[in-house]
């Protein structure tokens, strides 16, 4: 014979507690709550003053030769070790002193992607002292200089193009012997006495241009190099005592609050419960 299942609908009343009596409760404990927040709020104001200042700043590295898949790989653990505070990770790839490296509170690299042969990054930094931003500003941008792999791959692309310069001057040098070899036969043409293509004058417009171009792309080439300078903060960013302090008492304030209204609400219950 199988049973019957029995099901007993719980009188939603036991639960409820009235706007009333919420505002009762506060009331009577408005006491408990202030002298909490107060010392909450006593408390952070002491930690937010102990907290040394810290200041923000920004630049903006570039590269003419690397993307973000070759360079953010190189400056991605440098993020992660301030994150989680491993100095001693960070110092391998920056080489500073532990005395600059303890200013930095984080440091963010953003790549704002690869436009027209130039990849940027934004960098952020935050510290305590401001004169750490120069030191820990050069010592990125020689971490990515001295990278083996970054070297290589400069020192080959600035020979293959000086390679090429060196070809095209030698060729225009060799247009304009031929261009004085035949300077009579120009100034005949010039007379109409006879009919001579002038392609060598157009030929030695080409190869300066070119020439030109060639070298503006070598003397341009770079394995890194800051398209924005750090800024120097003239004021802290932080930390903001009275914001910090007053965040933690509303804070508290509404947690002891809440705490009472719970309190009151599962003892009222176990109270209805005994009495049934």
């Amino acid at each position: 014979m199988q049973e019957k299942v029995k099901y007993v609908l719980k009188d939603d009343r036991d639960l409820e507690i009235s706007l009333r009596k919420v505002y009762e409760i506060l009331i009577s404990k408005w006491k408990q709550i202030f002298l909490i927040s107060t010392i909450a709020g006593v408390l952070a104001f002491a930690y937010n003053v102990y907290l040394p200042p810290y200041y923000d700043s920004s630049a903006m590295l570039a590269s003419t030769m690397f993307d973000a898949t070759e360079i953010m790989p190189i400056l991605d653990p440098m993020s992660e070790a301030v994150s989680d505070d491993n100095l001693q990770e960070l110092k391998k790839s920056l080489r500073v002193s532990n005395s600059v490296l303890e200013t930095v509170k984080s440091l963010e690299f953003i790549s704002q992607g690869y436009d027209e042969e130039l990849f940027t990054c934004e960098v952020n930094l935050e510290v305590t002292d401001t004169n750490s931003i120069p030191i820990l500003e050069n010592a990125i941008l020689n971490n990515l200089m001295l990278n083996p792999y970054f070297l290589e791959r400069f020192r080959s692309r600035e020979e293959q193009l000086s390679s090429v310069y060196n070809k095209t001057v030698e060729e225009i040098g060799n247009l304009n012997k031929m261009k004085l070899a035949i300077d009579d036969i120009d100034a005949k043409v010039q007379a109409g006495l006879i009919v001579y293509p002038l392609n060598i004058h157009s030929e030695l417009v080409h190869m300066e241009e070119k020439a030109a171009n060639i070298k503006w792309r070598r003397d341009m080439l770079s394995i890194a190099y800051y398209l924005r300078k750090a800024t120097m903060p003239s004021s802290k960013s932080g930390p903001s005592v009275l914001k910090n302090t007053l965040a933690v008492i509303i804070a508290v304030s509404l947690v002891s609050a809440l705490l009472y209204i719970l309190n009151f609400a599962l003892v009222g219950s176990e109270v209805h419960k005994d009495k049934g």
